[in-house]
């Protein structure tokens, strides 16, 4: 039994010597106080953690039976629930970090969710962090051009694990190659010297 179940009461060996089709009452309990009247009792009435007791008294119409009560059962926790994960951009360069953000987050239970957040960089894992924010970042450092980035999310709520749910798939584009100078030699220069430009370059992949 979980927070939204609906628990059903099914009463069953009704014996009558004289024949008369049974009746039934039910009486619910949550931790010893009544909680409902009918066969069946939802997730509003309960929590994690409670103690759910049904009490049936059958009638043949003209006279009630002895109470019959089930066994204790206990609500178990219910695993949390993260929907959906998608990383900022597809087709990052070199340069850009990668930000996952985590949407449908939930928990029947009203349990504080974290999020464990396992980034991989060509299917080996390069980042692991357990945090309670919706969003996650990978610096561009993890990464270098043609390789490709997922991120796969796993809520918690401290005693179950929900199901794990993973991002699209970012593939590292090339990076523009800058001049960041340029020296023009010899200065002074005359009308008959031939000019020399060096230029100082760079660029972000190592290319």
């Amino acid at each position: 039994v979980r927070e939204k179940t609906v628990v059903t009461c099914t009463p069953s060996g009704f014996v009558d010597d004289d024949g008369d089709s049974p009746s039934y009452t039910f009486a619910w309990t949550v931790n010893g106080s009544p909680a409902g009247s009918s066969a069946t009792l939802d997730g509003s009435a309960f929590d994690k953690g409670d103690e759910l007791v049904c009490t049936v008294t059958p009638s043949d119409g003209t006279e009630d039976g002895e109470p019959v009560s089930s066994a204790a059962v206990t609500v178990a926790n219910t695993a949390p629930v993260a929907t959906s994960v998608t990383l900022s951009d597809l087709t990052p360069s070199t340069t850009d970090s990668l930000t996952a953000t985590v949407a449908g987050v939930g928990d029947d239970d009203g349990d504080s969710v974290s999020l464990e957040y396992v980034w991989s960089v060509d299917s080996t894992a390069v980042r692991r962090v357990t945090r309670a924010g919706l969003t996650d970042t990978l610096d561009a450092s993890a990464y270098a051009k043609g390789d490709t980035v997922q991120v796969a999310v796993t809520p918690t709520d401290g005693d179950d694990r929900g199901t794990t749910i993973v991002s699209g798939t970012a593939t590292v584009q090339n990076t523009l190659p800058v001049v960041t100078a340029l020296a023009l030699s010899p200065d002074p220069a005359y009308t008959t010297t031939p000019l020399t430009a060096t230029p100082t370059a760079s660029d972000a992949d190592g290319d």
